[in-house]
């Protein structure tokens, strides 16, 4: 399945929430900064500014899927469709 059906039907879940309460509810996860290089397989657009908050929509169309992007204001820019999660790759703990 692609991400762009989930993401529409979790939009519409955000869109009636504020920025916090989704955070909250962590449907969004706000990184802030773009990842270093070592903890990512994606490349900071040239076309967004270095200043802007990045952030996830987190588990779209299955529990690892992602949709990443920034966010100015109270809007969610998409950026990166991350069927694998990979936009903010963590440290894994406990292995």
């Amino acid at each position: 399945m692609g991400l762009l059906d989930p993401l529409i039907v979790r939009l519409r879940e955000i869109s009636k929430l504020t920025r916090d309460e989704a955070c909250k509810q962590q449907l969004i996860k706000n990184y802030g900064s773009f990842p270093f290089a070592d903890r990512t397989k994606f490349f900071h657009p040239a076309h967004v500014d270095d200043n802007v908050s990045w952030a996830v929509i987190k588990s779209i169309g299955g529990q690892i899927g992602t949709v990443a992007g920034f966010i100015v204001e109270n809007t969610f820019y998409v950026v990166f469709f991350d069927r694998l999660h990979q936009f903010w790759i963590a440290k894994k703990k406990h292995t």
